[in-house]
């Protein structure tokens, strides 16, 4: 029983994805949100005349994020989750370079950077040092950077509110403006979804350090038992260095003077390595933490991204996430999510030494502890309540008043709800998107053999175990009303997508498909669509005689479509002799 109940997990989170992938409405919103965010950074590079490098590192860049576009009763749109647009502006002029104290005293000499990083007690956490060339970048008229250095020679972490542009930026306030506006990094933080639109927005001014941070040394050479992140991607990333964003350890008494080692840039190149189910799987953790948690939670985007890179790298590889795990994978990872709050240790993937929640109290992290329980016991329940958020109830089933077996009871409601918008992407997109419309169907079966154990119904879409048993009555019915082209898309959705059960059990398909051509070659007026249909037509009666020659019905289609496009009359009434003379007709399959 929990097996099935897993694989449902799976089946609605597919669901989830294909279903919000679907709605067009929020798919070009977002587009033109992201080249307007494009745009503005393109400007802001302008504007800094090389002094900046504008890096995108948000996941929605990546079109990564599963958001839908929400409608209240007042008219007003909001996204859930938010969507989320970060930032990192790198000061590539000012690189920086790994140093110890021992070398201190010469490096702050003898090197052509702008500052030396020193670890300090906290891992992951460093103090910049002007070195001597750094000084001479900075002595320039009207610039005022200097005034902010410390008198050890330490670079404090609000250095970005000095005027750093001197020669342009006063003549230029978009540039200034803007850079004023944050100064610490994204914080990942589910406060983001208070934005009364769900568009949350961060800029993280950065310097670079091209070298590999010795604190995450060990991260090149690891045990990696699921092979995951390959050679190849770790080799790239470890050429890009990384960034230091001015912001200190949250209890650190010198806090001012901290930086923190950040590897975001290089996270955005971890997540796209992902295949399609591992990034279903993360979305899905996400959105049912973003539903459930409380918005005051120590429990963030970040810390869940991290858990996911650590799950993949030590647990499940890429090659054990596909579409008959997910569901298992989905609580797999809750789960480990969990454990790390109950040992109040959630480790940087890069720096495990850094622990993410070391400043959080210890009543916090038990209250975090708690949701993410509910969530681990009651996943239906969560997902239910996700997609009440999504507004993908047609009803408005109750949050709460169910009592015994309540997850049963959510399970099906979400169930009837999965097939009815399944149902209704696939009609939708079955000419326009056939891939996409087949996928839908193929969810809607998949979730019916899952459920068989669990569901006892009369109903053709509940009960087809594929995707002819439930398509097949529809196109039934569209020829029955002369709806010759949503019978034509949809049979060969069925072609393409069980092509070998159509092959094997189904074979009197393949005459379907090819009748329709043949009454489409009669209507049509325009030459070219006829030779197109004729084409099609002669192709599928081809590949019936191959695999059904037993068959009536397929010779005198094949004889009418021959005297129709004149092609043969002699082969036309060979097929028609056929016809009548096969004495033991193929066996029909039941609709």
């Amino acid at each position: 029983m929990a097996d099935a109940f897993n694989k449902l997990i799976g089946n609605y989170a597919q669901s989830l994805a294909l279903m919000i992938n679907g709605h067009e409405l929020s798919k070009q919103v977002k587009e033109i949100i992201r080249d307007k965010m494009v745009e503005m950074t393109n400007k802001l590079g302008e504007i800094s005349q090389g002094e900046v490098d504008v890096v995108h590192t948000g996941l929605q860049y990546s079109h990564f994020h599963m958001i839908r576009l929400l409608a209240s009763e007042h008219a007003d749109v909001k996204f859930f989750p938010c969507v989320e647009f970060d930032l990192v502006l790198v000061y590539n002029r000012y690189k920086i370079c790994d140093c110890t104290k021992e070398k201190l005293d010469e490096m702050i000499k003898s090197c052509e950077c702008f500052a030396l990083m020193l670890p300090t007690d906290h891992p992951g956490y460093v103090n910049l040092k002007i070195s001597d060339y750094g000084r001479k970048m900075i002595d320039r008229p009207n610039c005022d950077v200097d005034k902010n250095i410390d008198p050890d020679g330490y670079l404090p972490n609000y250095i970005f509110r000095a005027n750093w542009f001197p020669e342009f930026a006063k003549s230029t306030e978009e540039l200034y403006n803007m850079l004023k506006m944050k100064y610490s990094e994204p914080s990942d933080n589910y406060e983001n979804d208070k934005d009364s639109i769900g568009i949350s927005h961060d800029f993280a001014h950065t310097f670079p350090c091209q070298e590999w941070p010795v604190a995450a040394k060990n991260w090149i050479s690891r045990s990696r038992p699921t092979n995951w992140p390959s050679e190849d991607t770790i080799q790239e990333i470890t050429k890009g260095g990384c960034v230091l964003v001015p912001t200190g350890y949250p209890l650190s008494v010198d806090k001012e003077r901290e930086w923190r080692v950040s590897f975001n840039i290089h996270e955005r190149r971890l997540a796209r390595s992902w295949n399609n189910i591992q990034k279903t799987c993360y979305c899905m953790v996400l959105m049912m933490l973003k539903t459930h948690l409380s918005t005051r939670s120590i429990l963030t985007s970040y810390h869940v991204k991290n858990m996911m890179f650590w799950f993949c790298e030590k647990q499940f590889g890429p090659d054990e996430f596909d579409g008959a795990s997910l569901g298992d994978r989905v609580l797999q990872l809750l789960y480990s999510i969990l454990k790390a709050l109950e040992n109040a240790y959630i480790p940087h993937f890069f720096i495990p030494e850094n622990n993410l929640i070391s400043n959080s109290a210890e009543s916090d992290t038990k209250k975090a502890c708690a949701e993410l329980s509910f969530i681990v016991a009651r996943p239906f329940e969560i997902v239910s309540k996700l997609c009440h958020k999504l507004d993908f109830f047609d009803v408005r089933y109750p949050d709460t008043g169910f009592d015994g077996e309540a997850e049963i009871h959510y399970m099906l409601i979400l169930y009837a709800t999965f097939v009815q918008n399944l149902y209704r992407i696939g009609f939708e997109h079955s000419k326009k998107t056939p891939s996409l419309s087949g996928t839908c169907f193929q969810h809607i079966t998949q979730m019916n053999k899952n459920g068989s154990k669990l569901l006892h119904t009369t109903s053709n879409g509940y009960n087809a175990k594929n995707m002819v048993d439930l398509l097949r009555p529809i196109c039934q019915g569209f020829c029955q009303s002369g709806d010759l082209d949503k019978a034509l898309s949809f049979y060969l959705l069925m072609y393409n997508f069980e092509r070998d059960l159509v092959l094997k059990d189904y074979p009197e398909i393949t005459t379907n498909i090819a009748c329709i051509y043949t009454c489409l070659y009669d209507l049509s007026k325009e030459k070219t669509d006829k030779k197109i249909y004729e084409k099609k037509a002669m192709e599928f009666f081809q590949i019936g005689t191959k695999i059904m020659d037993d068959s009536p019905t397929l010779h005198v289609g094949y004889g009418n479509f021959l005297l129709s496009t004149k092609t043969s009359f002699l082969k036309a009434i060979d097929h028609f002799r056929k016809s009548i003379s096969i004495e033991k007709p193929r066996k029909k399959t039941t609709p």
